[in-house]
């Protein structure tokens, strides 16, 4: 780039004492949304899990995000008396009405040809998607907001009133949106959505009378919303923030930094490279001056340059996450360490909000900081993190990056693992002692790759981490081999590509996969078209030849299948059963040997244990 960036965080084998500082800790309680889901339930818009437990403490599934849309579009009656058909294997019965519904109207998709994906997460950009056109806002070629920011709309539209937690999405976040929603307007006709869903029969105009409270965010929408002094952010969200220190595996201190609790059980953020080499870590709170271990890391990205890890405690204080875009100009505060000084802020502005680099999204801002500052906290003025403090060009003033809050909003935080896993050891367990019995039997193989893909990641997708392998063959041909995580869908995918010599064709091949489903084959074949590989290839240039299916249990000995009959165009079948086998073969055989021979210590047998179902070919 013709400049030095330089990494935030401190090479020290020494502790600084912990300056004194003002006691803040996050309310947990849940009282404020319970009363509002009790109003919802009574107007036929919110269930919980029984007649005593709405659940809020969770995160809402794709299923239940999809149900609330048909709620708030007034067209449950319909829904459950009509139902409609869809393609889906692993939607619950409950369920499958609503989901039929849905697909027949076009209101959602699956996440693959047979699977809807109902019990994964829903985030808060599906759920206020859903929200917004409700309300008549349409996201079809960006025409009012696009599906993966519809934040701006929503807080022009009031939708976000309640103050949700845009990144912790749970049911109770869904309960502040949907609540605060009612009394949005629909988009060009004069009225609210209330009014609306009265209009439709929804609900009736007494009981909403009756059991909404239109006063309810008098008392949260000041603090939520209004700006706050530098003083007032510092009181409130410096608790929050800590001081790291990292240490080998002699127990020596060789590098400190910062980062910031984002939950009260001790889940919280900072960069990679602060504990990039690490064996052990602990943490100094800088409200109380305790000191506490650090369990290991949830997920993390080396390319990205960020950590999600566990701290060993609860009852932390933490911050609120706002992954809503910052504008140039917008003032915006950071705390964190700098050169060992705990618990420092400054302030300064977005210098520019969109600043990529090597293929990173940074923010530049202006607001100093320093070695140390590394894994710290940006704070928009209403006390939000917005962004992680990364780094700055080592020349020039004030020239310093952070990264945004919502390169993390994928996480996988369901396992810890150990320091053990950033360090590599020998060849056949490159993550050290792993063990594997915490996870089912038929994931332990996907795991061990995704955690090799973040290991070894030279290449970022759009989708997240990828490792490629490119082979020049002696005629002219290249060949590529890309594994990748999909941290949305939680599966791996593994790329074929043969560009022709002089580009006189170009074969593409893609197979994903999770556990306990099928897998998805995409090939593709094109004459006289080269290049590199291009994740969202424009639809008209594909070349679809039929299906044809591979069970798991036709995967014979050698990796070698049995292909299902082929339903495409009978002109097609020989060479697309041919192309397809050869592919699938190829691509099998290529994993094989990263799990018998890269990861050969932890004791997985091969592709069989990563535990698909079907193959699908398209």
């Amino acid at each position: 780039m013709g400049r030095k960036i330089v990494a935030l965080f401190l090479c020290l084998a020494m502790t600084f004492g912990l300056m004194p500082s003002m006691s803040f800790a996050a309310s947990t309680s849940l009282k404020f949304e319970t009363e509002l889901a009790e109003d919802l339930k009574e107007l036929g818009l919110f269930n919980g899990v029984s007649d005593t437990d709405f659940a809020l403490n969770r995160a809402p599934t794709r299923t239940e995000a999809l149900v609330m849309l048909i709620r708030v579009l007034g067209k449950e009656s319909d829904a459950l008396s009509k139902g409609g058909k869809h393609p889906f294997l692993d939607v619950p019965a409950w369920a499958d009405k609503y989901v039929g519904y849905a697909y027949e109207n076009k209101l959602t998709n699956g996440i693959s040809a047979t699977k809807f994906g109902g019990s994964s997460v829903a985030s808060s950009s599906m759920y206020l998607t859903f929200v917004l056109r409700a309300l008549g806002y349409s996201d079809v070629n960006g025409a009012d907001f696009t599906w993966d920011n519809p934040f701006t709309l929503a807080r022009q539209t009031g939708v976000l009133l309640g103050n949700p937690d845009t990144i912790n999405f749970r049911r109770a976040d869904v309960v502040l949106v949907s609540y605060a929603a009612l009394e949005a307007e629909v988009k060009g006709s004069g009225q609210t959505l209330a009014q609306k869903l009265i209009t439709a029969g929804a609900i009736s105009a007494a009981a909403y009378d009756k059991y909404y409270n239109l006063s309810a965010f008098e008392n949260t929408s000041d603090t939520a919303t209004r700006e706050l002094a530098a003083s007032e952010i510092y009181e409130k969200c410096s608790p929050a923030v800590f001081y790291i220190e990292v240490f080998d595996k002699d127990g020596k201190a060789f590098a400190l930094g910062s980062g910031f609790f984002i939950d009260s059980d001790g889940t919280a953020v900072t960069n990679y490279h602060v504990i990039d080499g690490a064996y052990s870590a602990r943490i100094k709170r800088s409200d109380n001056g305790k000191t506490y271990k650090v369990l290991g890391i949830y997920d993390y990205s080396p390319i990205t340059d960020w950590a999600v890890i566990k701290v060993d405690g609860k009852d932390f204080p933490y911050l609120k996450m706002d992954e809503t875009p910052l504008k140039g100009g917008e003032e915006i505060f950071t705390i964190g360490n700098p050169q060992g000084l705990e618990n420092t802020i400054s302030e300064g502005l977005v210098s520019n909000p969109q600043r990529p680099l090597d293929g990173v999204p940074y923010i530049q801002i202006s607001a100093p900081i320093s070695s140390g500052s590394s894994g710290g906290a940006l704070l928009n003025k209403h006390g939000h993190v917005v962004g992680i403090t990364t780094a700055g060009f080592e020349e020039g003033q004030n020239l310093n990056l952070a990264l945004p809050i919502s390169i993390i909003k994928n996480r996988k935080q369901t396992t810890i693992h150990p320091f053990s896993a950033l360090v590599a050891t020998d060849d056949g367990m490159p993550f050290g002692s792993i063990n594997l019995d915490i996870y089912p039997e038929d994931e332990r193989a996907l795991e061990l790759l995704r955690m090799w893909i973040f290991h070894n990641q030279n290449k970022t997708m759009t989708w997240g981490p990828g490792v490629i392998d490119v082979y020049d063959l002696d005629d002219g041909t290249q060949i590529q081999y890309i594994y990748s995580y999909n941290d949305i869908q939680n599966e791996i995918v593994v790329q074929y590509n043969e560009f022709g010599a002089d580009n006189s064709y170009t074969l593409r091949s893609e197979l994903s996969f999770d556990t306990g489903t099928q897998a998805v084959l995409k090939i593709e074949f094109q004459q006289g078209i080269g290049g590199d590989v291009d994740p969202y290839y424009p639809e008209e240039e594909i070349n679809e030849y039929g299906v044809a299916s591979i069970p798991k249990q036709d995967i014979k000995a050698d990796l070698s299948v049995y292909l299902s009959p082929y339903y495409g165009d009978s002109i097609y079948k020989n060479d697309v059963e041919k192309m397809a086998a050869s592919i699938c073969l190829s691509m099998l055989e290529n994993l094989e040997y990263i799990i018998v021979n890269k990861l050969s210590g932890y004791d997985v047998d091969g592709v069989r244990a990563l535990g698909f179902t079907k193959c699908w070919f398209y």
